[in-house]
């Protein structure tokens, strides 16, 4: 009986540490995501650093470039931006998709997709 009671304890704190690992934030990777025109030239870039900054450029809108940059964190698949200063960003909150291939994010009814390089 006594055994039996001792395994349901480590079991049980086996499985309650496990939980808190898995929901630690982590910034596991550097990452340079991308989206190009079919010519070549980048349009929109997010780069990701393991020391937990990032810069972002959105050149989709002719005359009105976004080019901030700030601070990053990871919880699960979802990245979160918090950028310096100003808030002239518009999408600082991205999913990274299986693989960590491609990371995606919507504003509105604008819809982002960018390509891991």
């Amino acid at each position: 009986m006594k055994s039996l009671v001792l395994i349901a304890i480590m079991f049980f704190f086996g499985a309650t540490s496990h939980m808190a690992q898995a929901q630690q934030t982590e910034r596991p990777f550097n990452a340079l995501f991308s989206s190009e025109t079919c010519e070549g030239t980048v349009v929109v870039q997010l780069e990701l650093n393991a020391d937990g900054s990032f810069h972002y450029i959105d050149k989709s809108i002719p005359g009105k470039v976004v080019d901030v940059s700030g601070t990053w964190n990871m919880d699960g698949r979802k990245i979160t931006l918090h950028e310096k200063g100003s808030s002239a960003l518009k999408r600082n909150s991205w999913k990274l998709e299986k693989g960590k291939l491609a990371v995606k994010s919507r504003y509105r009814l604008c819809f982002y997709r960018l390509g891991r390089d």
